[in-house]
């Protein structure tokens, strides 16, 4: 169930920025401006994703009692829990549940999560690791 249509990126003077336009625009439905440096890595030696620290409260210890592990090594969550941890990160710029629900289709859309339905799956088993692409 993808809420979003496309996620469109916009230079301006602040920085980039990815409108994520929703399928519908009826109610509060507004389209989303999401930072797009979030899908980026940084330019240390670590070479650490901008989106690891709000993936990590994703699979928190506040969450860690709700996350499914499967045989292959690959663990989820609920769409719903992952939402909400998004939308309480410190990590992120979302205050509602609808621009978290844009970023987490944004994350999927750069292969950083994988959603499908009503899971969302955080953590993958190194042979099936999903490496961000970056447009």
């Amino acid at each position: 169930m993808n809420n979003f249509d496309s996620f469109n990126r916009k230079e301006t003077e602040y920085g980039t920025f990815v409108i994520a336009q929703p399928k519908t625009t009826t109610g509060d439905k507004e389209p989303v401006r999401l930072e797009a440096s979030i899908v980026e890595r940084n330019e240390d030696e670590d070479m650490v994703g901008n989106w690891e620290p709000v993936i990590g409260e994703m699979v928190g210890a506040r969450l860690g009692d709700v996350l499914s592990m499967d045989e292959a090594g690959s663990a989820s969550l609920s769409r719903t829990d992952v939402v909400e941890a998004v939308t309480e990160s410190d990590n992120t710029s979302t205050t509602t549940e609808w621009e978290s629900e844009a970023l987490v289709e944004f994350f999927a859309s750069e292969n950083i999560l994988d959603v499908e339905g009503k899971e969302v799956t955080v953590l993958s088993a190194l042979d099936d690791a999903r490496v961000p692409t970056r447009r």
